[in-house]
């Protein structure tokens, strides 16, 4: 099937609008293969240290920076395009610091 009758395909999907909650991280470089079977991640976030990612999560794509790193609930992993993540998804407020219950 050709990509142009895939599109036209696709047209008639219903649509899903998302409303879970994610972990996520902001890209900053991605490094070099190692002889472990992936990569490090890095972030733009000084105090995040780089994660370890196995080669088959850049199967599908190469995130560049600016991209985010995704986690799941279920603690799945994967690679979100900058533009498609922050279309998507908003910043959640911390939750408060509730001072302790003493009876």
């Amino acid at each position: 099937m050709s990509d142009e009758a895939v599109a036209e395909v696709i047209k008639e999907y219903p649509s899903y609008k998302c409303h879970k909650v994610v972990k996520a991280a902001q890209i900053s470089h991605i490094g070099s293969p190692d002889g472990d079977g992936g990569r490090y991640v890095y972030f733009i976030n000084p105090d995040y240290p780089p994660i370890f990612c196995p080669e088959a999560m850049f199967a599908r794509r190469l995130p560049v920076p600016g991209d985010y790193l995704v986690v799941y609930r279920d603690d799945y992993k994967s690679f979100s395009p900058k533009s498609e993540f922050e279309d998507g998804y908003s910043l959640e407020p911390p939750l408060p610091v509730l001072p302790a219950y003493v009876p």
